[in-house]
């Protein structure tokens, strides 16, 4: 698939959003739906990916695509993950860390979104100080996805002989699940926000937005170009107007969680349309750079963010922010581009060629090989019972009872059912 500005720069506008957001810039209340757009993004890019080989190669290779992700996602995400449990043995509080080793098994096994849904919706953690971890939530949903999509859009194109009958397949199979997602999600907000904003089948019509708007014919005529062009501005100008009007007291990811996926959809349709369309504003140099950075950027920022203690004192915000930028860097240099281009990439692909039949043990072992020191470390030193300072080297075991008594609430709180961070 042909490399396209416009979409890099939305990836930039959506990071910016929700770093500027959790940094507690004024104004920008709403920078959380920018992971609404990349939840578009993603369903539009690998529904046409999808798509495009089962219309040249008859057929769709479940093997190769788990392999792509695994060399698209687990590199920067395992890196992450495992120095965020490392570093946390030394300045996060001791009765948290056994929560967090938690979450690290749940980030190992794409769970943690179910994790923070049920933490979220338990009166007693519900005002617990969030993880470090807390934002592999939007992966899990991803990745639970496509666990399913491939095999799900293979299964509804059997028989299809022409391009046009793939695509309309695949297109009503994209809508019934945007219908039923939605319609899922509205009937949670009202029992159970936590698992709405958290949950994969209560986020799905997002992706499958995206996966609509990848089969839908292509604009050729001139009229329907400008079209698709203004459509496309109408579609930028609203997810801006998200990020600012959006506040964190908005019903999320209720009705209104329709406007930024349909318009971040209508950007992808017609961001390259014309001359003038988004693209030539997307494409500008800082746009493009923030883009290419903004996965690394997304993992970094925010236990850069737990460790400088932005919640306590907002000056370390900006401290926080540079060295996410620069740790996004690195992850980009030596990370993610020699496993795309350089000799980490040609070993990878030596090793996933079809004619090896072996791209799902690859995955498996790969991701074992690279998960369970991870899992080992947090369950072999985090869940050890640590010292408290002040009390002559005294032990505190890390029982039910303990880690209860430290979150009683005072009888007059409430739970922000309304307000669970990113």
């Amino acid at each position: 698939m042909e490399r396209r500005s416009d979409i890099e720069g939305l990836r930039a506008i959506a990071v910016l959003a929700v770093l500027l957001f959790h940094a507690g810039v004024p104004h920008l209340e709403g920078g959380y739906i920018g992971v609404d757009v990349f939840f578009v993004l993603s369903g539009f890019l690998i529904t046409s990916l999808l798509v495009r080989e089962r219309e040249s190669d008859g057929g769709i290779s479940l093997g190769a695509f788990y392999a792509r992700r695994a060399r698209r996602i687990l590199p920067v995400s395992s890196l992450v993950a495992v120095v965020t449990v490392i570093a946390s043995w030394f300045w996060l509080e001791p009765l948290r860390l056994r929560s967090l080793a938690n979450d690290v098994i749940a980030v190992a096994t794409f769970s943690s979104n179910f994790v923070f849904a049920n933490r979220g919706a338990d009166y007693l953690q519900s005002t617990l100080p969030p993880s470090p971890l807390q934002h592999y939530w939007s992966l899990a949903v991803e990745e639970q996805f496509y666990f399913v999509w491939p095999a799900v859009i293979a299964l509804a194109c059997i028989g299809a002989a022409s391009r046009v009958s793939i695509r309309r397949r695949v297109g009503i199979l994209a809508t019934v699940v945007s219908v039923a997602s939605f319609a899922m999600c509205m009937v949670l907000m009202n029992t159970s926000q936590p698992w709405a904003f958290f949950a994969p089948h209560t986020r799905a019509f997002e992706l499958s937005i995206g996966a609509l708007f990848a089969v839908l014919p292509v604009a050729t005529s001139k009229s329907a170009k400008i079209f698709s062009g203004l459509s496309a501005w109408v579609g930028l100008i609203a997810v801006c107007c998200c990020v600012v009007l959006f506040t964190e007291t908005t019903k999320f990811p209720g009705p209104w969680a329709l406007v930024p996926a349909i318009a971040t959809a209508l950007v992808l349709r017609g961001g390259n349309t014309t001359s003038w369309s988004p693209h030539s504003v997307l494409k500008w140099a800082p746009f493009q750079w923030l883009g290419s950075r903004s996965y690394s950027a997304y993992l970094w920022h925010w236990p850069m963010f737990v460790a400088f203690g932005v919640r306590q004192d907002r000056v370390r915000v900006w401290p926080a922010l540079l060295v996410s930028i620069l740790l996004s860097e690195c992850c980009l240099r030596f990370v993610e581009q020699p496993m795309r281009s350089g000799w980490l990439g040609r070993q990878w692909r030596i090793l996933y060629r079809p004619k090896l039949r072996r791209p799902l043990r690859i995955f498996c072992v790969l991701s074992v090989i690279i998960f369970l020191p991870t899992t080992a470390l947090v369950v072999g030193l985090l869940r050890t019972p640590a010292p408290i300072a002040g009390q002559g080297g005294a032990v505190v075991d890390f029982d039910e009872s303990v880690l209860t008594a430290t979150t009683v609430l005072d009888n007059s709180s409430t739970v922000p059912s309304e307000q669970i961070p990113d």
